[in-house]
């Protein structure tokens, strides 16, 4: 399935010959040997997971699985890292940039792959070691290129296709673009699935005929690309509506539909903004925001997927009848309400850190972390901060129970500790709701449950 979903998982038929070439080629660009100590730092949920697991078990080499919480980026997986003295990672780039330096010598190649990668990261992590920058859908069996980065890789390029695959980049016309010039990536070669499970108009938009290649198909990536004078691809943009936020595929378009299935909603627009930690979805309804919009979303949507913010409007502005996205308000320019203002030096201080992270001018004591645009990748930034800060270790499942700024002084100057494997996430009267650990290992996805307010039970986290 798809990496990001809204809803409609997008089930893509991948053939077994594809998974061999997959395994087989990305053993060999990563140099995994038998004696490789490769980590499994994806979750079930996506497609990379196939890749770590494969190429690993391939080639005879070492597949070191860990608890969940031990791979949140920071001075733990630094630990891990050297502890279980790991070869091969692969990793986002909005997780590598939390890591701390660390002098790695064991750690001989890092792989990216899920987002656009930057320079930065190249000039911190590739010194010393290989490199890679990884593109490709899982529609191409998890990669179609990938290349070896330098440091002064400006941007990083996605390389050369992997053996077995063909990379096209073409016109509107459908005819190959000059070197240098942006157009459309298309995906050819043994990769590329069948089509997507029950969705057979969606697969004919998406699967086309290879033009170069007699009897052979092709997969139209939606994204924006152009060839380098030295031979290597290098990524530009989206085409399509289609964005990643921290590696999930997402359509603000469904985003959307979700928004207007609300019934006090009457319209609804969904943009993408850039921040500091990348891009994240900011929502626009008319004409206000309902008070159960947020658990009415985390019905509907996957947590990733819920707009970082959601601001009400009296109408949304139009042209022609149509949906004039420029003229919607900046996402930056908007001012939000304080209801408490930071009432110590401990609030205040927190305050600073949470205004760091979420890039706000202001922010409220009371005020949600998550309802503020936090997600899973800021969670660990924050919690690092505090410890680095004030001294005091928070655990994710501690912010799950203490979302604002008051009850996370309070929780710091009583010093709550817990060793019992039961976690409190919210009190309430009648049975308990039990919530065990998904696959990802963290209780944050039960956060929007626990803010509903039609639960009325109290909840534990095992």
């Amino acid at each position: 399935y798809t990496s990001g979903t809204t809803g409609q998982p997008k089930g893509v038929q991948i053939e077994h010959r594809s998974l061999c070439n997959t395994a087989l080629a990305h053993a060999e660009a990563y140099d995994v040997q038998p004696d490789t100590a490769v980590l499994q730092f994806y979750t079930l949920g996506l497609d990379a997971f196939i890749s770590e697991v494969f190429m690993t078990l391939c080639t005879g080499a070492t597949l070191h699985l860990v608890d969940k919480r031990e791979l949140w980026p920071g001075p733990g997986l630094v630990a891990l890292l050297r502890e279980r003295e790991i070869r091969t990672w692969s990793t986002v780039p909005s997780a590598l940039t939390l890591m701390p330096e660390a002098v790695l010598p064991e750690l001989a190649t890092i792989v990216v792959g899920g987002e656009a990668c930057w320079a930065e990261l190249v000039a911190r992590w590739a010194p010393g070691r290989r490199f890679v920058n990884a593109y490709g859908p899982s529609e191409a069996a998890v990669g179609a290129c990938y290349a070896l980065c330098q440091p002064g890789d400006d941007p990083p390029p996605i390389g050369r296709p992997f053996p077995n695959y063909r990379c096209y980049v073409l016109d509107d016309w459908g005819r190959p673009a000059p070197i240098g010039v942006v157009a459309e990536l298309y995906v050819a070669g043994l990769g590329v699935g069948r089509g997507y499970l029950g969705r057979p108009e969606l697969s004919a938009e998406r699967f086309l005929a290879d033009p170069f290649v007699a009897g052979a198909r092709m997969y139209r990536t939606g994204d924006q690309a152009r060839w380098r004078p030295d031979g290597q691809l290098e990524f530009v943009a989206r085409v399509d509506d289609q964005v990643q936020i921290r590696g999930y595929r997402a359509e603000p378009g469904e985003v959307e539909a979700a928004l207007r299935a609300h019934p006090q909603i009457e319209e609804a627009a969904v943009v993408v903004h850039e921040g500091a930690e990348g891009p994240m979805l900011i929502a626009f309804v008319a004409p206000a925001v309902p008070a159960d919009l947020a658990a009415f979303l985390g019905e509907r949507l996957p947590a990733q997927l819920i707009p970082a913010r959601i601001h009400g409007i009296a109408t949304l502005p139009r042209n022609n009848d149509k949906l004039d996205r420029r003229a919607l308000p900046d996402p930056s320019t908007l001012e939000r309400s304080i209801r408490v203002p930071p009432r110590d030096a401990l609030e205040l201080e927190l305050a600073g850190i949470w205004q760091q992270l979420l890039e706000l001018p202001s922010v409220g004591v009371e005020e949600d972390f998550f309802a503020l645009g936090g997600h899973s990748l800021l969670a660990v930034r924050l919690l690092a901060r505090v410890e680095r800060d004030l001294g005091y270790r928070l655990e994710l499942s501690e912010l799950l129970r203490h979302p604002t700024i008051a009850a996370m002084a309070k929780a710091i100057r009583a010093d709550e500790r817990s060793s019992s494997p039961l976690v409190p996430i919210r009190g309430g009267e009648g049975p308990t709701l039990l919530c065990t650990y998904p696959v990802g290992g963290s209780l944050l996805c039960y956060a929007g449950l626990a803010r509903s307010p039609r639960l009325t039970n109290p909840m534990v986290g095992l």
